[in-house]
């Protein structure tokens, strides 16, 4: 019974991750609304408005600020993207 449970979580883990996969696809090369979450000099970590977590390589806004994003690339469970101008 045990066993059976951790494979079915296991399973439901899987399909949840490939579930979220897909949706992140849909969203490369498409600007997005986003409000920054964290900023440093080399980086900053947006929040876009249907709950993308994307790190950019440079930001003009100040965290709490909105700024249009584009997703460039998606790996390892992360979205990479850009400002969008």
């Amino acid at each position: 019974a045990e066993a059976e449970k951790r494979r079915r979580s296991a399973e439901l883990r899987a399909i949840g991750e490939a579930k979220r996969g897909s949706f992140r696809r849909r969203f490369r090369d498409r600007d997005l609304e986003a409000v920054v979450i964290r900023k440093s000099p080399r980086s900053a970590e947006v929040l876009t408005s249907n709950y993308l977590n994307v790190r950019i390589p440079a930001c003009s806004a100040d965290p709490g600020g909105s700024v249009r994003v584009k997703i460039t690339l998606l790996e390892s469970g992360q979205a990479l993207g850009e400002e969008a101008g």
